[in-house]
């Protein structure tokens, strides 16, 4: 049997006791391995179908309005709508719920179908993300009330309403740049209109000009009519309503001559003018100066009353009309 000699291995006990030692051992290390890898594979299968599981939420969206333009593009508009949260309940899987914040969620209205006036109550559609396991259970409210009416525009007569406070000695007028005032709306609400009208309050001792105002809407009965600026609008802002203030003031006339003779006494026909104007320009004016280039002793001169060199909105009582200086020589110097 020599010819199965080369199988035989050079043989020691003690070699063969660390050879099946090192097996054992190696096979006792791979138990915890498996272990670990078991207990792994039952996390992850639970954790799977944890986030496959179905869950509810529940969330509050603000209900916006879609298909204004296409409304507005048929003559009509939409108003009375408050503003309005719908609460959805969403249910889903546990992963895809937590994937989506409440910004991925949408609530609307669509108003573009609208083709007659009045009152409408139309759903709320809730709008879930796109692609994903969530649906809607529930919302409170469903639907949402509304109003419709064709666009129209009216010229409204603009009155001006006097409660303020006058001083008797003062003379006031009021001056509108516009006698109207455009408004725009519903048809049913705008048709009801008789006029616009706005109160200037306070006392008032000079004048001034208001400018964007915001003015009254009333009905032919003098009804106030509410305004709610989502759905009537006007501008004033080309508009003004001038209060002029006038009063009259007396001041000196006094004679200056430039050249020869202006060392001569004057004497005006009268001694004072009338002016009137703005209470606050005829407090600057402290006298009427009549300016001559020369003058001659015991030769009257004759001018006229004019307010060409007097500020703006100043008048003179009798403009236009002549008066006539006297000039003399100064009383000589008292001799003791």
């Amino acid at each position: 049997m020599k010819q199965f000699d080369f199988l035989k291995a050079p043989y020691k006990k003690g070699d063969k006791a660390i050879s099946v030692a090192s097996n054992i051992r190696k096979k006792l290390d791979l138990i915890p391995r498996i272990i670990c890898f078991l207990i792994a594979l039952v996390v992850w299968i639970y954790v799977f179908n944890l986030n496959d599981t179905d869950i509810t939420s529940t969330m509050t969206l603000e209900v916006k309005v879609v298909g204004v333009d296409a409304l507005t593009d048929s003559g009509m508009m939409m108003y009375g709508m408050e503003k309005t949260n719908v609460t959805v309940t969403v249910k889903g899987s546990n992963r895809d719920l937590k994937k989506y914040s409440e910004a991925d969620y949408s609530a609307y209205v669509d108003v573009s179908s609208l083709q007659t006036a009045g009152k409408h109550s139309l759903p709320i559609t809730v709008k879930t993300p796109t692609g994903s396991s969530i649906s809607t259970t529930s919302q409170e409210p469903a639907n949402v009330s509304l109003f419709a009416d064709f666009y129209t525009t009216k010229e409204l007569p603009l009155n001006v309403f006097e409660k303020y406070v006058k001083i008797s000695a003062y003379d006031y007028s009021i001056e509108k740049s516009s006698d109207t005032i455009l408004v725009k709306g519903p048809k049913s609400v705008v048709d009801k209109m008789s006029y616009a009208g706005y109160t200037i309050e306070g006392e008032i001792s000079l004048s001034k000009t208001i400018s964007g105002f915001n003015v009254g809407l009333f009905d032919r009965n003098g009804d106030y009519i509410a305004f709610d600026p989502g759905t009537l609008s006007y501008s004033t802002d080309d508009l003004t309503i001038n209060v002029n203030v006038t009063t009259q003031n007396s001041v000196p006339i006094v004679i200056k001559v430039m050249g020869e003779g202006s060392n001569l006494i004057a004497t005006p026909e009268r001694p004072n003018v009338i002016l009137h104007g703005d209470p606050g320009v005829l407090s600057q004016i402290t006298e009427y100066t009549i300016t001559l280039s020369e003058a001659v002793a015991g030769r009257n001169v004759s001018v006229k009353l004019t307010g060409e060199y007097l500020p703006s909105g100043v008048t003179i009582d009798g403009e236009g009309t002549e008066m006539q200086i006297s000039f003399a020589n100064p009383a000589p110097p008292s001799v003791e």
